[in-house]
């Protein structure tokens, strides 16, 4: 008896979530041929990590529904609403997973901007000198460190003649 008891609790510590197994039976069926099978890139296609911590679940759903034809990512409008929530939720397991192994746990900030401003939200990504902050309204801010404890907005504002800005096209 006792060791059916030890049989069931391991059984339970280990079990997925139904939601979980029916998102990772849709990524594993539609994404891991392309995206690898821990979401971080295959032979097909690029990491899904970055956009599934830069867009929201309503944004991951039309992706998966429109696909994304530039890139030749096919859509998936056959896939049922139930299946396709089940697979944004595995992506952001995924996703954490990842950020886990990275060492990086999502931290809500305040930081100081040049303009004497301050910008609040939650750190996606952050380097020595670079910031990612998805802010309350969802929208994703890139931050680069400027001079003393402040960030300044990542703009493409600037007029390129040519990659890195020089004639010559060389790194």
């Amino acid at each position: 008896m006792l060791f059916v008891l030890i049989l069931f609790s391991a059984g339970c510590l280990f079990a997925q979530a139904p939601d979980s197994v029916a998102g990772r039976a849709a990524f594993e069926s539609h994404c891991m041929v392309c995206h690898g099978s821990d979401g971080n890139g295959g032979e097909h296609a690029p990491s899904v990590l970055p956009a599934v911590a830069a867009k929201t679940d309503a944004e991951l759903n039309a992706i998966i529904v429109d696909g994304v034809a530039a890139k030749g990512m096919p859509g998936f409008k056959q896939l049922p609403e139930a299946e396709r929530v089940a697979l944004v939720d595995y992506m952001r397991v995924l996703q954490q997973h990842e950020r886990r192994r990275r060492g990086f746990q999502s931290t809500r900030l305040k930081v100081k901007l040049t303009d004497g401003t301050q910008m609040e939200g939650l750190a996606i990504s952050k380097t020595r000198r670079d910031l990612a902050l998805r802010t309350a309204d969802q929208r994703l801010q890139l931050l680069r460190k400027a001079p003393g404890d402040t960030h300044r907005r990542v703009t493409s504002q600037a007029d390129w003649t040519s990659m890195h800005g020089g004639l010559d096209g060389n790194r």
